[in-house]
C-alpha cells in the first residue's frame, strides 16, 4: 500500500504543489453523501458512502459520525416534521468551523476548537429521492393542487381522514354514515353530530 508521493508527483514543482494541495484536501469535508445509521434524541449518527483513498485507489473507510443535526423546514414554531429514518441515504453539508458550542447553547458561540471542515461538524440537509425507497406518503404540490396520500390515517386538528377516505370525529363517530334516531321526514334539521 503505497501512502506517499509516486514518481509523477515530485516530477516538477508544480506537481508537487499539486500533491500538496491534494493531501491537505483530502481529509476535509465540504459535502457528503451519508447513510443514517442510528437516530437518537433528534440527532443522527452517519456514515459516508464515499470512502477516502490512497493513492493507489485503495479505500480507506470512514467512521461513523455521531450527534449530527438534522435540517428541518420550520419558522418559528411551526415546521413541516419529517425526521430522518435508519437507513435513508441523505447530503450532509459540513459547517467551515466547529459548531459544538452553538449546538449545546442555541445562540452565538466562538467555534470550541481550531477543527476545520470536519465530518463532526456535519449537518443532515435532506434524503436524496434517486437513492431511497420510493414514498408511499406524501405531500405532493402541482399545477392542478394539492395531492395527500397516506396508508394510514391522517388527521388533523382531531378530524381524522381514514385510509378509505371516510372522516371520523375525535369522539370516533364517522361523519359519512352517522345517523340520528327520531328524525321526522320534512323541513326541519337534525342536530349537530355528537
Amino acid at each position: 500500500m503505497s501512502t506517499g508521493p509516486s514518481a509523477s508527483d515530485v516530477a516538477s514543482e508544480g506537481n508537487t504543489l499539486d500533491y500538496i494541495f491534494r493531501q491537505l484536501l483530502n481529509n476535509l469535508f465540504f459535502i457528503d453523501i451519508v447513510r443514517v445509521e442510528a437516530v437518537q434524541d433528534g440527532l443522527l449518527t452517519v456514515r459516508s458512502l464515499l470512502p477516502g483513498m490512497f493513492n493507489a485507489r485503495e479505500p480507506v473507510q470512514r467512521q461513523s459520525v455521531g450527534r449530527v443535526p438534522f435540517l428541518r423546514l420550520q419558522c418559528g414554531d411551526s415546521a413541516v416534521i419529517m425526521d430522518p429514518r435508519v437507513g435513508d441515504i441523505g447530503l450532509m453539508a459540513v459547517c467551515d468551523r466547529d459548531i459544538s458550542d452553538v449546538k449545546k447553547t442555541r445562540t452565538d458561540a466562538l467555534p470550541a476548537s481550531l477543527r476545520r471542515h470536519d465530518a463532526a461538524d456535519g449537518i443532515y440537509l435532506t434524503g436524496i429521492s434517486l437513492l431511497n425507497v420510493p414514498p408511499t406518503q406524501y405531500v405532493r404540490f402541482n399545477a392542478s393542487g394539492i395531492e395527500i396520500k397516506s396508508p394510514g390515517t391522517v388527521t388533523i386538528n382531531g378530524l381524522a381522514i381514514l385510509p378509505d377516505g371516510r372522516l371520523q370525529l375525535v369522539n370516533g363517530v364517522i361523519v359519512d354514515t352517522h345517523v340520528h334516531d327520531g328524525v321526522e321526514p320534512g323541513d326541519g334539521k337534525t342536530g349537530k353530530p355528537q
